[in-house]
């Protein structure tokens, strides 16, 4: 009996980290991203309109706008929320995360299993931001919607 308690407790320390570790990534940043491929004169104007079009296609909505600056917020199975703000600038934009909740968000991560540097994880190949990590969404999501703007706008 006490074999069987000390297999399960070491089961559970040593697997439980590996299994939270698949719910993590290191923080993408999404910085100077082209939606625009040609200058124009009304090119923040085109990349606004492209990023309200992609908004409302990946159900992103819309909570927050100053002309120049587009706060977006996710909600995915009413369980998982991410809010960002889009920074317009001409044809290109700048993401920045804002919150999120039950996306396993973590700054100033003390990395103790390899998923930030040092000895990686196999499938995490970037270094994290700053130290930050999320769930592995976060940066599909906002990809995509980067994406879906940019297809749009052309």
């Amino acid at each position: 009996m006490n074999r069987i308690i000390c297999v399960a407790l070491l089961l559970f320390v040593f697997v439980t980290p590996l299994a939270q570790a698949a719910n993590i990534a290191p923080m993408k940043t999404f910085k100077n991203r082209i939606i625009l491929k040609e200058d124009a004169p009304d090119a923040a104007k085109k990349t606004y309109n492209a990023l309200v079009k992609a908004a409302q296609q990946e159900k992103w909505d819309i909570v927050g706008d100053d002309g120049n600056t587009l706060r977006l917020k996710r909600i995915v199975r009413k369980r998982h929320t991410v809010v960002i703000d889009v920074h317009i600038r001409g044809k290109a934009v700048d993401v920045d995360y804002v919150s999120s909740e039950n996306m396993h968000y973590q700054k100033n991560v003390q990395d103790t299993r390899g998923v930030c540097g040092g000895e990686r994880i196999p499938g995490l190949t970037a270094r994290c931001a700053d130290g930050e990590v999320i769930n592995p969404n976060y940066g599909a999501w906002v990809s995509r919607l980067l994406k879906i703007a940019s297809r749009a706008s052309n």
